[in-house]
């Protein structure tokens, strides 16, 4: 059901995305069911840490294993990024968006996905939302800012419990939740763009080393990443 979610809340911020470069940073956008077949490239970068999930890595391919804070992309390469199950288990979250700062275009859009500290899926120790650092909506927007990032749209989502509800009511209740339910989302999604002042960085050369490595399933040239 989550799946289906993160697919319309990206819709609903993006539409169909056309003629554009679309990347995920994260869980990658077809395990979640969503694919932008009108965009005129699509990557999926998944965390060295989290590997490359079931079939997504046989034969020449667009999903990759990368560093989160060292993403091998280009400046301003990318149109539309989405960050999901990142953030929370970064050790230094504003590295990881100092890179997507980077990496998009000055007219682009970031939607940064992670669990909601005051939703009931971030309070049961089995649940997948309950690992890592959790946030609030709050706290969200503060850390985007701090990365020069101006949120424009956040959505709270995934209102049914994670168990004790039949599949067939999960709609309705998610609809209930939408409704009623504020900011006690299971998930939550932030749209932003980037703000133009110029980031005063530090280079890292530790960093800048760690760009020229790029853990994939199967052999491709980085040229193979990018339309």
């Amino acid at each position: 059901m989550a799946g289906a979610l993160i697919t319309e809340v990206l819709q609903d911020f993006w539409g169909e995305a056309r003629s554009c470069r679309v990347a995920s940073v994260g869980l990658p956008l077809p395990v979640c069911g969503l694919t932008f077949g009108s965009a005129c490239g699509e990557l999926n970068l998944c965390p060295r840490e989290m590997g490359l999930p079931s079939g997504m890595g046989g034969g020449p391919s667009r999903c990759a294993s990368v560093e989160v804070d060292a993403l091998p992309l280009p400046d301003r390469s990318i149109d539309r990024l989405v960050l999901f199950h990142v953030l929370e288990y970064a050790d230094s979250p504003r590295d990881v968006l100092r890179e997507c700062w980077r990496v998009l275009c000055d007219s682009g859009s970031l939607v940064v996905i992670v669990p909601n500290r005051l939703g009931l899926w971030a309070t049961l120790s089995d649940s997948p939302y309950a690992r890592g650092r959790p946030l609030t909506s709050t706290e969200l927007e503060r850390l985007v800012r701090a990365s020069l990032f101006e949120p424009r749209r956040t959505r709270h989502f995934l209102y049914c419990p994670p168990r004790g509800v039949p599949a067939s009511c999960a709609p309705w209740v998610e609809r209930i939740g939408l409704q009623f339910g504020g900011r006690f989302g299971g998930l939550m999604a932030v749209e932003c763009h980037k703000e133009m002042a110029m980031p005063v960085f530090v280079r890292d050369c530790a960093r800048e080393a760690r760009k020229a490595r790029l853990f994939v399933g199967s052999p491709c040239a980085r040229r193979d990443l990018l339309p």
